[in-house]
This record gives structure tokens, C-alpha cells and sequence, in this order.
């Protein structure tokens, strides 16, 4: 197996926001709570690129531009579970449980 990149300091996340994407492995009754949580707090998904430019942003959404998660609270199971200087272990995947499909965080609460 190849080897992970750590990307931490000292073993602490370096809040790189690398592990970040847009598309993520989610549950169903995840993607409910976050489109509660959406509503309710009025979130708007995090916009990189300046001017004319157009950014095909691959981030998460809901990663600021200072690489802090917005919805760290209710972020889903995967974020829960990665550890980016660790191998994936089936102990830390023993949670996410169910049928998990392929989200496009940005099309799917945001339409863009």
C-alpha cells in the first residue's frame, strides 16, 4: 500500500484543508441534516477565485477561506473518520454504516 502524506504538525491536523474535497462518500440522513443545518443557519458555500477568473473549485463548500470547516459539528461521517497521517483503518470506517453514495457537495446543497 502506498504510503500517506502527513500533512500534520506534531500529529495534530495543520488545517491545510487538503483533505477537503467537494465530493464526498455520504449516508442519506446525512445529506438531511446538513440541509437542515444549511436552512437554518443560512450558510452559502465558500467561493475561491477573485475577479474574472473562474475557478473550477474542487474544495469542500463549507471550508473557509482560512481552511476552518464551517460545519465541523455536523460534518459527515468520512470527515469524522479520516485521519490524514494514518493508514484508513475498518475500526474508524465501522461507523459509517448503510447505503453511502458519491455526493457532489456543491450541486447537491447549493446548485452550482
Amino acid at each position: 500500500m502506498e504510503h500517506i502524506e502527513d500533512l500534520t504538525k506534531n500529529g495534530k491536523c495543520s488545517n491545510c484543508g487538503e483533505c477537503c474535497g467537494s465530493h464526498l462518500p455520504m449516508m442519506e440522513h446525512e445529506v438531511t441534516r446538513i440541509r437542515r443545518l444549511i436552512k437554518k443557519q443560512k450558510i452559502k458555500p465558500t467561493v475561491r477565485g477573485a475577479g474574472m477568473v473562474k475557478v473550477i473549485d474542487m474544495r469542500c463548500p463549507f471550508l473557509s477561506n482560512e481552511n476552518k470547516c464551517r460545519i465541523y459539528k455536523d460534518r459527515p461521517e468520512i470527515c469524522k473518520a479520516f485521519i490524514c497521517n494514518e493508514e484508513p483503518t475498518i475500526e474508524r470506517m465501522q461507523n459509517i454504516k448503510g447505503e453511502v453514495r458519491l455526493i457532489d457537495l456543491r450541486r447537491k446543497f447549493f446548485d452550482i
